[in-house]
């Protein structure tokens, strides 16, 4: 059996990451989509769970200080971060996942 892999897709903001993700999910639906964490409100149409996991500052710092986010990063005064429990689930199973 191939061990479950990871696959990170990174740029600048506006590059198309989100776009060559859902191309990936839809034409790949085995693989997992891993939904970050966010302090920043949601934007119209966007759906917590979905889209981000919408949460205040104070939840984001304590999973960041109990050591509960793979990555994180601060965007134009915005936190973001990758769950790390989410990611750590869907490969013990031995699916495939993207962030």
């Amino acid at each position: 059996m191939t061990p479950a892999r990871l696959t990170v897709v990174s740029g600048p903001t506006a590059v198309g990451k989100g776009t060559v993700v859902k191309r990936l999910s839809h034409e790949h639906p085995e693989i997992f989509v891993s939904v970050s964490v966010t302090t920043r409100p949601p934007r119209p149409g966007e759906i917590d769970g979905v889209h981000y996991h919408f949460i205040d500052r104070a939840t984001f710092d304590d999973l960041r200080a109990e050591g509960g986010l793979l990555e994180w990063a601060e965007v134009h005064g915005n936190l973001y971060g990758t769950p790390i429990d989410q990611v750590r689930g869907i490969l013990a199973a031995g699916r495939d996942a993207i962030l």
